[in-house]
């Protein structure tokens, strides 16, 4: 760990830093440490620290790569293990807890675990991807979720607006989006690594689509893996 430059002690293969009332946690590959005055104090033994989060005034929550863990955050001593593995990252909203891990999303509220994992066919309450890296809470209470393939939201506010391909094709079949054009038409054109999809009246009344594909009789393509739409 290095502070403005200057080494601060013999600290190795740290994994997150966290800031929680005042003090600040840093978390290594075996053991969750508090900065302070310039010492690094170890509050417990812990494998792949991700990060730490309060849950109230007197308890914080612990990412690690085994659990969950919920310490008393007075005496540091442990409260409660979570059976979440592998939490990569870890965020508290209000009176939830949100788990990042390599097997979907947690969420832990009013002593209830639940989890959210990638659909490919179902809309709503799914995940783009089931490896969570980043959570990020904004201003208007929407939250983030960095997935491996792509981001999803659990959303507060109407600035965003969510288009699943399988709506719009009544399909299964999926297609990893790569390049969006906004014609002068006002059809928007998805090419990804299933071909090219065009959509007229996107969200609207009359709402249509085309979609070119090596194979196809009607539309179809040279190569089904678009990597540039550029109109002239």
């Amino acid at each position: 760990l290095f502070i403005k430059g200057k080494r601060q002690g013999n600290l190795k293969q740290i994994y997150s830093m966290s800031q929680v009332n005042g003090k600040i946690y840093v978390g290594t590959d075996s053991c969750l440490y508090e900065y302070k005055g310039r010492r690094f104090i170890k509050i417990a033994d812990m494998n792949y620290v991700s990060g730490v989060v309060r849950v109230n005034s007197e308890l914080l929550a612990v990412g690690t790569g085994a659990a969950m863990i919920v310490i008393d955050a007075q005496n540091n001593k442990t409260q409660q293990y979570l059976p979440i593995p592998v939490v990569k990252t870890i965020l508290a909203d209000g009176n939830r807890l949100l788990a990042g891990t390599d097997n979907g999303l947690y969420i832990y509220a009013q002593s209830t675990l639940s989890k959210v994992e990638h659909d490919a066919f179902r809309t709503s309450n799914s995940l783009a991807g089931n490896v969570v890296w980043s959570l990020f809470d904004d201003r208007d209470g929407n939250i983030w979720i960095g997935t491996d393939n792509g981001i999803s939201m659990i959303e507060n506010h109407p600035a965003v607006s969510w288009h699943y391909i399988t709506d719009i094709t009544g399909l299964h079949e999926g297609c990893r989006i790569e390049r969006i054009l906004i014609d002068k038409h006002q059809r928007t054109w998805l090419g990804g690594t299933s071909g090219l999809i065009c959509v007229e009246n996107l969200g609207r009344k009359g709402e249509n689509y085309r979609w070119y594909k090596m194979g196809d009789t009607r539309y179809s393509l040279a190569h089904n893996h678009i990597r540039c739409i550029y109109e002239d």
